[in-house]
């Protein structure tokens, strides 16, 4: 892996996008060959205009989220309008000789593509070429002759120095080189050819370099988000496994995030707890109109009195021990404006009369906990002994103690006062 990301490293830095017009957005070598003794256009040939729809088949690259998709729009955009044999994607860490074990990732990841092993046929071109972004085969003879014996090695016309899986055979390709803004390699994509193709032509260039750009733009995009990407997919993974039903709703109500209890929750609320049940309470999932209805209230009260409170607790009117708090979260960045909801939702199901002074603002404490230490804890905070509590749950005195010890390492409490105290509300 290394070898990949000392290519680039300590050499000049080449002008940036925006320095560079982009009738010059071609190849740094002007007048290199395109394929074995055809002269390649010079770089004012190579000026052409693309029409609209070209321009406009780029669009799904700069709006791709993820590098994935960004390659998969890349794969789209390329095979109707670059004739082709084969197009390799080389990505340091999923391809070359150390990356073995990424086959299947690689197939589910970049359908289409021919996974790339290395930059052997580069190597010598682009240490003399410091991260050049755009060629071919033919230029790197100018520079590299034994490029050629590489390129027999690769097609199994050569015997190989070493172990290569077979790949497909090609006499040409154009390369566009991806570097990161401290010269490391970030990707390489070759677009290989036979001799029936032709030789790159002016039109090939221009498409090239305008795919250059707006890949290096989106993977420039998908970098800098990555560390947000990744902060929200661990926050999103630790609420997912939360007992704790949680929401998250944009300022319509559209869900943008909801955990496995709280698709539980929320069917039955609109089902009942038997009916619930019987249901996939995903792909049956529809926002609670009590809920939507708060959502409305909050956001007009937001809109006409800023003083109003930022979350209201209702409980579902034919089920006792369900309820769902509400709560309003307003951003204002940079003068945009946007709304939220985080909405909680809990069911404590009755039993024994022992929640009937249980605070509401203790419901989404209780349902951390699994519905036996649940019994437990709401005796406990009647002030039931451990006897009295192993005698009305039918269980054994020494099993009471052993929950109770669980219980106070989930809720972060040490003894039954503590725990009373939280579940009545009290600070």
């Amino acid at each position: 892996m290394a070898n990949y990301q000392n290519l680039g490293s300590d050499r000049r830095r080449l002008p940036t996008e925006a320095s560079v017009p982009i009738s010059d957005r071609v190849s740094h070598a002007p007048n290199a060959t395109v394929a074995s003794g055809a002269p390649r256009p010079r770089a004012s040939l190579a000026r052409q205009s693309l029409d609209d729809s070209v321009i406009a088949a780029l669009h799904p690259i700069h709006v791709a989220a993820t590098a994935e998709k960004v390659w998969q729009a890349v794969l789209v955009f390329l095979r109707p309008r670059v004739p082709d044999e084969f197009i390799e994607l080389l990505l340091p860490g999923l391809t070359g000789p150390d990356a073995k074990d990424t086959l299947q990732q690689w197939d589910r990841l970049f359908p289409g593509y021919v996974r790339s092993r290395g930059v052997t046929i580069s190597k010598n071109y682009l240490q003399s070429h410091p991260q050049a972004r755009l060629y071919t085969f033919s230029e790197i003879l100018e520079t590299d002759p034994t490029a050629a014996i590489e390129l027999e090695v690769e097609n199994g016309e050569a015997p190989a120095p070493r172990s290569l899986e077979p790949l497909p055979k090609c006499q040409d390709f154009a390369n566009l080189v991806f570097w990161s803004p401290r010269g490391q390699l970030r990707a390489m994509l070759s677009i290989c050819r036979r001799k029936e193709h032709g030789p790159f032509t002016p039109r090939d260039y221009a498409i090239l370099s305008a795919l250059y750009w707006a890949v290096h733009s989106a993977l420039e995009r998908v970098a800098r988000q990555q560390p947000e990407r990744a902060r929200l997919h661990v926050a999103e993974q630790f609420v997912a496994a939360l007992p704790l039903a949680t929401l998250f709703l944009g300022e319509s109500g559209e869900v943008h995030f909801a955990n496995h209890a709280a698709y539980d929750l929320c069917a039955m609320w609109n089902f009942g707890p038997q009916r619930a049940v019987s249901y996939n309470t995903r792909a049956c999932f529809a926002l609670p109109e009590a809920i939507r209805q708060v959502l409305t209230r909050l956001g007009s009260a937001a809109r006409n009195d800023t003083t109003t409170p930022r979350s209201t607790t209702i409980a579902h009117p034919g089920v006792p021990g369900l309820r769902a708090t509400v709560r309003r979260e307003d951003m204002d960045e940079a003068g945009l404006a946007s709304t939220c909801y985080v909405v909680s939702l809990a069911y404590v199901d009755s039993f024994l009369g022992a929640d009937s002074a249980t605070s509401p603002a203790a419901y989404p404490t209780l349902q951390l906990l699994s519905p036996a230490e649940r019994r437990v804890a709401l005796l406990a905070r009647e002030g039931c002994s451990n006897k009295e509590i192993a005698q009305r749950l039918g269980r054994a005195a020494s099993s009471v103690v052993w929950t109770l010890h669980t219980i106070y390492q989930k809720l972060g409490v040490k003894n039954r006062t503590q725990l009373a105290r939280l579940l009545i509300g009290a600070t």
